[in-house]
């Protein structure tokens, strides 16, 4: 289920999503600024394809137990935790209004070719392109990170950003349109556009080396103890599960809180152990499940 309310970074109330547009808790201005309020909402409202457990290019590198929780519970979130990414969606509507349609094609000029989904690990997996040149040698990804992240940043991507761009190379191989216009997925650049900015550095272009898709499976997202393949069987196996209960009749709170505190803690040691209470919305959800059932006991073979 989707994000219902906000909390008020301030006041610490819950609030509805329009609640930034009269609020005052800050010496009489709002507490969060109302356009990213509203974005938020329309986001959500018309993000179909994370609306259910389905697999995506994202959730391949995720964790299964934060999807199922956003997708499965009602939650309220403190909207501070959502600025940096709600300002990437934002700069990435504006950047793809400035693509020339004569040389690119982007999932707002063209979002039917654009949405290709694929085959990894005998899963389906859906994914929306950036931006592709017309003549389809070159696949584009935008990210829009916290400036500070120019001291950090090398000339090639990071593995998750060139898996994301892998993914791409590989569905569009896929795709009959793109077999069609002579498409070669060993003859595609593969670019990150970089867009953090400093006081003498500007947006990068950063290339991604092309990745086999056993490559893939077998890489570990975020520096995590899980590896992609390991990932995709655990969200398969929790799709499933869900199925079962739902075609039985027992989809009820607790069916889905069991179903929740099973799956492996996917998520904790990524990032340096940072992720989940840096970057997860779900993070206290999941740790009053822990609390309430203890850690899940899983084994996974590290082949």
């Amino acid at each position: 289920m989707p994000t219902t309310k906000f909390k008020c970074p301030l006041e610490r109330i819950e609030v509805e999503f329009d609640h930034f547009e009269s609020c005052t808790a800050r010496k009489g201005r709002p507490a969060f600024p109302p356009w990213m309020a509203k974005l938020h909402a329309t986001k959500q409202a018309n993000d179909v394809r994370h609306s259910t457990l389905d697999l995506t290019a994202t959730r391949t590198m995720g964790c299964p137990r934060q999807t199922y929780l956003e997708v499965m519970f009602e939650h309220v979130i403190d909207p501070a935790k959502l600025a940096l990414r709600l300002r990437g969606t934002a700069m990435h509507e504006i950047a793809e209004k400035y693509w020339d349609k004569e040389y690119w094609l982007t999932e707002k000029s063209d979002p039917v070719r654009m949405t290709i989904p694929g085959t990894l690990g005998g899963y389906t997996v859906s994914m929306l392109c950036d931006v592709l040149r017309k003549d389809l040698k070159e696949i584009v990804d935008m990210k829009f990170p916290m400036d500070f992240s120019v001291r950090y940043r090398k000339d090639t991507a990071k593995l998750e950003a060139s898996i994301q761009l892998n993914l791409a190379r590989l569905f569009l191989g896929e795709q009959e349109w793109a077999k069609g216009e002579g498409y070669d997925p060993d003859d595609v650049l593969l670019t990150i556009w970089d867009h953090a900015i400093g006081y003498d550095a500007g947006p990068v272009a950063l290339a991604a080396p092309h990745m086999t898709e056993d490559r893939i499976l077998g890489s570990r997202p975020f520096g995590g103890e899980f590896t992609v393949a390991q990932i995709l069987e655990v969200h398969a196996w929790m799709h499933a599960q869900q199925l079962k209960n739902e075609e039985a009749g027992k989809d009820t709170v607790e069916a889905r809180e069991r179903l929740a505190a099973s799956l492996p803690l996917v998520g904790v040691t990524m990032m340096n152990n940072k992720k989940c209470p840096q970057y997860c919305d779900m993070e206290k959800m999941c740790s009053e499940l822990v609390r309430k059932y203890g850690e899940p006991d899983v084994e996974f073979d590290d082949g």
